[in-house]
């Protein structure tokens, strides 16, 4: 094998390894998603009435802590419900009731997407 040769399957090894690191370094976990959609709803969604209904607490240690609530817009009623076990701990929860107001933001292109609460903003009263 020549000089060329060996230059070229050594930069071939180097770029391969590279766009597998790279490949690997942008993958978001589920929460990262979940945390870019409350915040996208934030800053962009409209606010509406709704209504809680039930606060699940989990099941286990660390499971899921589910709000469930419903609003309507445009004459369509909504069922939702956001998990608060993501939310960072220093967000408060405060007194959540079933039957209680709560302001819903949604997405206006998408209004099942929705949220009550986030890192940012709370429609709990």
């Amino acid at each position: 094998m020549g000089v060329y040769t060996l230059v070229l399957v050594g930069a071939g090894i180097v770029a391969g390894g590279v766009a597998v690191a790279l490949s690997f370094r942008g993958r978001k976990s589920e929460a990262e998603k979940e945390r870019e959609r409350r915040l996208k709803i934030n800053a962009a969604g409209r606010i509406c009435d709704g209504t809680i209904e039930k606060l699940a607490e989990p099941a286990t240690a660390g499971g899921p802590r589910l709000l469930y609530y419903s609003y309507t817009v445009g004459g369509v009623t909504y069922s939702a419900a956001q998990d608060l076990a993501m939310l960072p701990p220093k967000v408060r929860i405060g007194n959540c009731h079933e039957g209680f107001p709560a302001s819903v933001k949604y997405h206006p292109q998408d209004p099942s997407s929705s949220i009550v609460i986030c890192e940012l903003w709370s429609g709990l009263r």
